[in-house]
């Protein structure tokens, strides 16, 4: 029997199909209305296009009020930009040095005379390109604007600022309330809330999102970044990047590598995204790992700076323009990105204002020479539609479409972006990142070798650290063997800038390091005092490991120090065969006399070791290694040599080597041990563990670099053989 519907519920279907015809024509290109239920049980409506473009023409009201407010407070501050008033014979007169980085709008790249070695930031030049500066030298450093964006106005109009963003929140917060599931929204309040430099509301906005879980970590992650909670930044940035945040620089086009290109030099970025594209491949976690400024305080700053970056470029570029930038695709948006990417936000933006601008106006149209294929690559900056916990959301971001035939050109305001100079490139060489366990402390140049030249230091990237980072010289690093572990000592000079700031019970001096960035740890610290070297002392496992000496300090503007380098610890006599013979690498002490030789604990060596590997003619040297696997009781043979590591011969010029007795010859210095020095320590007892040190006098030798080499051999001719490098100076 079939059933036959009923009268009543003919008519109800029918009505639904009319009512369905019915729809405004409008509503089928908006975003379709679904209803969802909240955790609350509470039912929302996904918003419409309408809501979002109600809300960017309330952001643009609010921008352009702010502009104003900005751009008086420039005015004041700077005045007006004529050309009249430019000094061309001062090639260090800020206006001039301004006035030619506003010309990166027009030429790129751009060296006028060669009076200015401005480097620009050219990702599409017929589109304009930005050339960042440092602060003009010799004036006192603005407050940072890239931290808190109000600091660039007049005391007087903060208020009214604040004022103007907490109603704007208001509307933000009022739609997110009825759509809390829209990632556009959740994304502008957190950026206003952001702006208002308020990090435990900017928090709260974040934790109100409710759309793409990636999106939403990103977001905890800029809020926890900007209350300086690098743990718990560094653990939702993470998510995001797990989770794939929808970002703006998040294209498909080089696997994992992509938000990190752009701060790898030009010359290099093939070989990068070679390396790091390889599967599987350590390379972009040995990037973020050698990048993080010190690894004996929990959070990667750089890691996070980029990631906080990252996000509010998505936020900021949501319009044409946002307060003061420009980040239309065709009008130097491209440029700004990188540039935000690889600098950071600008400490300071300078604004020519008046005539100079509209000068500079009457010479820029970049829409005549129409599309490129620098313009074809970004067709749309739309983020893709993700799923997510809760439904479908997107974060569309729309730029130009690239068949467009209308003529664009670089937008106002006209603006230089200026750094103050205590910035840090923490980003080491590529060759530094594709082969970690061989990097050195030059492979980084933290920061501008000569001060009173800031323009000849331009490097690809870097940070404002809350404290500069400087280099601790290279010091004497020293491995010994152990049953199961390998003891070390790193002993480094003490700075001449901490000795009077020095505090031993708020200052730490450590060794971080590890054979990966998932095995980071600290192996060593060291007693701090004043009039002695920093002395670590710990343990480290057995192969290849980085390493990194930290002196953190807490004296108020005082910088912290660091040296990273790569090295190879030795096995463990455990590990040893039985039948290999092997030597320590020798060490070089400073003996106050003589008669300290020789030495029979390894704390009174380490006691004694001196803190660098150069060394003047004048010193009181020895030198301290140790022989392992050696029968007891057997005479040793050992030959000392010294040869210039220049490839010289300086046997000629080599005088006595005091303390030993024993054959010598043009070449080498010789000696038999007839009761050698064994090593009493519970932690050596598998193996024969044999201590030998012998002073040396340096006095007739030549300056110049050198390598002093140790063998020792037994009768059966069982030999072992180590070297070190070294520096002699003049008296």
């Amino acid at each position: 029997m079939v059933a036959v519907p009923s009268r009543f519920s003919t008519r109800i279907a029918l009505v639904c199909l009319v009512t369905a015809l019915l729809i405004p024509e409008r509503a089928s290109s908006a975003t379709p209305a679904r209803r969802r239920g909240t955790d609350h049980g509470v039912r929302v409506v996904a918003p419409t296009l309408d809501v979002r473009e109600d809300l960017r023409a309330r952001i643009t009201r609010f921008q352009d009020e702010w502009r104003k407010l900005w751009q008086k407070a420039r005015t004041e501050a700077d005045g007006y930009l004529h050309r009249e008033v430019l000094d061309p014979d001062n090639p260090l007169n800020p206006r001039l040095r301004r006035s030619m980085a506003l010309q990166c709008y027009v030429a790129t790249p751009m060296l006028r005379d060669g009076l200015l070695p401005i480097r620009p930031v050219v990702t599409s030049p017929d589109r304009g390109a930005i050339c960042p500066m440092w602060f003009p030298p010799g004036r006192d450093e603005p407050s940072n604007e890239g931290e808190a964006v109000d600091l660039s106005l007049r005391l007087a109009d903060r208020r009214r600022a604040r004022m103007l963003r907490d109603r704007l929140i208001g509307e933000i917060e009022a739609a997110h309330a009825q759509h809390p599931t829209d990632d556009w929204i959740a994304g502008q309040r957190v950026r206003f809330v952001y702006d208002q430099a308020a990090p435990a509301q900017t928090l709260a906005a974040a934790k109100a999102c409710r759309g793409n879980a990636g999106w939403c970590a990103m977001l905890t992650g800029l809020a926890h970044a900007q209350a300086d909670e690098l743990i718990d930044a560094e653990s939702a940035f993470r998510q995001g990047e797990l989770l794939g945040a929808p970002l703006l620089d998040s294209l498909p086009l080089v696997c994992a590598v992509t938000q990190a290109i752009m701060l790898v030099p030009r010359a290099e970025r093939e070989a990068f995204t070679r390396a790091a594209c390889a599967s599987p491949s350590p390379v972009l976690d040995h990037f973020w790992w050698l990048s993080d400024p010190l690894w004996s305080v929990p959070g990667n700053e750089r890691y996070v700076a980029h990631q906080a970056r990252r996000t509010l470029i998505t936020l900021r570029s949501v319009l044409g323009r946002d307060e003061r930038y420009v980040w239309d695709a065709y009008a130097t948006g491209l440029s700004m990105r990188e540039t935000v990417l690889r600098y950071g936000w600008p400490n300071y933006t300078f604004w020519p204002a008046g005539p100079f601008e509209g000068q500079l106006a009457d010479r820029i149209d970049f829409g005549a020479l129409g599309p490129t294929a620098a313009a074809t690559q970004v067709k749309e900056f739309s983020l893709p539609a993700t799923t997510n916990r809760r439904g479908n959301a997107s974060i569309p971001i729309r730029a130009p479409t690239a068949n467009s035939s209308a003529l664009r050109f670089v937008r106002f305001p006209y603006t230089v972006k200026e750094y103050t100079t205590d910035q840090t490139a923490l980003i080491p060489k590529l060759s530094a990142i594709l082969d970690p366990f061989r990097v050195t402390a030059t492979d980084w140049a933290l920061t501008n070798p000569d001060p009173r030249a800031p323009d000849g230091w331009w490097p690809h990237e870097f940070l404002q650290l809350q404290r500069p980072l400087a280099l601790l010289g290279d010091g004497q690093l020293g491995f010994w063997r152990r049953d199961s572990t390998v003891r070390l000592a790193h002993i480094v000079a003490l700075p001449v800038a901490v000795r009077s700031t020095l505090d031993s019970a708020t200052d730490m001096f450590v060794l971080a390091g590890g054979p990966s960035p998932i095995s980071t740890q600290i192996y060593g610290y060291a007693a701090l005092t004043p009039n002695d070297a920093l002395r670590l002392r710990g343990t480290v496992p057995s192969g290849p490991v980085v390493l990194s000496a930290e002196l953190v300090t807490q004296a108020p503007r005082a910088p912290n120090y660091r040296s990273r380098f790569g090295a190879t610890a030795p096995s463990t006599l455990r590990d040893m065969p039985s039948t290999e013979r092997a030597l320590s690498d020798p060490v070089f002490l400073r003996l106050p006399r003589r008669g300290l030789l020789p030495l029979t604990a390894l704390d009174d060596v380490i006691q004694h070791m001196a803190d660098s590997d150069q060394f003047r003619s004048t010193d009181s040297l020895a030198l301290y290694w140790e022989s392992y696997g050696f029968p007891e009781r057997e005479l040793l043979e050992i030959a000392l040599r010294l040869r210039s590591a220049d490839g010289a011969s300086v046997m000629q010029r080599l005088g006595a080597l005091i303390g030993v007795n024993g054959r010598r010859d043009s070449v080498s210095i010789r000696w038999t041990e007839q009761d050698p020095t064994r090593l009493v320590d519970a932690e050596a007892t598998v193996r024969p563990v044999t201590m030998h040190s012998v002073g040396l006098d340096v006095s007739s030798l030549a300056p110049g670099a050198y390598v002093v080499s140790v063998e020792i051999r037994t009768r059966d001719n069982q030999t072992a053989r180590s070297e070190r490098r070294f520096v002699l100076r003049e008296p």
